[in-house]
């Protein structure tokens, strides 16, 4: 059977609370794929949408799929040091996780 691709989702703009129910159903319509997670046009996140990426992060590990945050805008990278947590949280190396 063949690898499915990888797919891509991109977060564009603020990412507060209102979107963070969004953004899961977005997530987990890819679930069983490879997915990189373009964060390079997010100009704000906060807490809920940071926690549906490392829920998003826990599950594709379970499921020994990869996900990847790439092009992280200082915003995102602010905020994700704001809560005192690293980018590794909220990524999944698939097979290769231990």
């Amino acid at each position: 059977m063949a690898e499915a691709p990888t797919a891509e989702l991109r977060l564009t703009g603020a990412c507060y609370g209102e979107q963070a129910e969004n953004l899961k159903t977005q997530i987990l319509e890819l679930r069983g794929q490879d997915i990189v997670i373009d964060a390079e046009g997010v100009t704000g996140i906060d807490t809920p949408n940071l926690e549906v990426l490392i829920a998003a992060a826990r599950l594709w590990k379970r499921d020994e799929k990869a996900m990847t945050i790439a092009g992280q805008t200082s915003d995102f990278r602010d905020a994700i040091a704001g809560l005192q947590i690293e980018l590794t949280d909220f990524e999944s190396k698939g097979t290769d996780d231990a």
